[in-house]
């Protein structure tokens, strides 16, 4: 069976062009608040960094929507994992270019 711990906090979309997503989450007693780029129906864009990263370390994701007839076509980049060390496990031993 598998079980997830519950993170408390809240995601929410500001509505309309230049609106944001907010995620607010509490950590040990204290609200941080992060501010995302959300341009719809264009492209959501929001900073990432895994536990074991260094502190001052964060990549950024951007997922973009592209109307395709009736389908959307979603594409995402994941940028600055060559920021992240070789060994790290968030690598799984990749190297920086992939040819």
């Amino acid at each position: 069976m598998f079980q997830t711990t519950p993170r408390p906090g809240r995601l929410s979309f500001e509505p309309g062009e230049g609106g944001r997503l907010i995620e607010t989450a509490r950590r040990q007693g204290l609200r941080d608040r992060a501010d995302r780029v959300w341009e719809p129906p264009r492209r959501l864009v929001f900073s990432w960094r895994q536990a074991s990263f260094p502190l001052d370390l964060q990549t950024e994701v951007e997922v973009g929507f592209e109307a395709t007839g009736e389908e959307t076509r979603v594409s995402i980049e994941h940028r600055g994992f060559d920021q992240v060390p070789a060994e790290n496990a968030a690598r799984h031993h990749f190297p920086d270019q992939i040819c």
